[in-house]
């Protein structure tokens, strides 16, 4: 738990830029957890380059590392002479509390645990989603369903859910992550 009002506001900064794009969630919380053992920048976007399997093509890796750093996620170790490049880079303490307190598989299991009546239909979801799934076969997949019908919910809100936690992901068509796999097993 953050102690300051330096480190509160540091954590909340964070916690915006990772749900500001809902795509680099994920990402950006593989960035941080990697960067727990200090890393190169040019590794570092690699990693991220990676972890956005190239499904991101509008944000280059090395600003989303900017923006990581701007947040104060991540911070230079052993600067030599002011070379940034060269320098060793770490996630913070205020990343690393973002990374216990708010993590993707921590987001999904509040999402999920705090929906009683849908949990079967979040699990059903991301188990259909395992093979990649138009949104059409998703909406046929969900017709009748018992627990969207009343009140009525669209399987567009599932999805919608299921995204912004990092479960579920576009790439042409709906998959389930390897985070979302990770939790079903």
């Amino acid at each position: 738990m953050p102690t300051s009002v330096e480190n509160t506001s540091k954590v909340e900064r964070i916690e915006q830029l990772m749900k500001a794009i809902t795509s680099l969630r994920l990402p950006m919380y593989r960035t941080l957890a990697l960067c727990q053992e200090p890393q190169k920048a040019e590794e570092i976007e690699a990693a991220i380059a990676r972890f956005t399997h190239g499904h991101v093509s509008m944000y280059q890796p090395a600003t989303i590392f900017d923006w990581l750093q701007e947040a104060g996620a991540l911070e230079p170790l052993n600067v030599p002479e002011g070379d940034l490049d060269a320098a060793g880079w770490t996630t913070t303490a205020s990343g690393r509390s973002v990374l216990e307190t708010s993590s993707p598989i921590k987001q999904l299991t509040r999402l999920i645990d705090g929906n009683p009546k849908y949990r079967d239909s979040y699990e059903r979801m991301l188990t259909f989603c395992l093979a990649p799934r138009s949104r059409d076969e998703i909406e046929k997949h969900f017709e009748g369903d018992p627990a969207l019908v009343t009140p009525k919910l669209y399987p567009a809100a599932l999805i919608g859910d299921l995204e912004e936690v990092g479960a579920i992901e576009w790439a042409e068509k709906w998959k389930t992550t390897d985070l979302a796999k990770e939790f079903l097993q």
